[in-house]
């Protein structure tokens, strides 16, 4: 959208804002599957060639722990819950 400013034009000062994707697993599931699984998918993401292929496409890898996906959903929630509650915003 090459028309529309930036946060950082439109007066937006220190906001970052990052769109991020990950794999999720039941609650339920055994932790040694979750641990093994993890280690799956960094394996892949951190692959040169995948690592290559996803920067093409405008993303950048990270292939994080379960631990760290926890830290940065409680992050993101209450960072973007505080700016959900101070601008009174509501689903419709």
């Amino acid at each position: 959208m090459p028309d529309l400013p930036s946060l950082a034009e439109a007066g937006v000062k220190d906001f970052n804002l990052e769109i991020w994707n990950a794999v999720a697993a039941p609650a339920s599931m055994p932790k040694a599957h979750v641990e093994k699984l993890a280690a799956a998918v960094s394996a892949i993401v951190r692959a040169p060639e995948m690592r290559q292929r996803l920067f093409q496409q405008g993303w950048q890898a990270v292939g994080s722990s379960p631990e760290g996906l926890a830290n940065r959903i409680r992050s993101d929630a209450q960072v973007l819950g505080g700016i959900i509650r101070t601008q009174g915003i509501k689903a419709e």
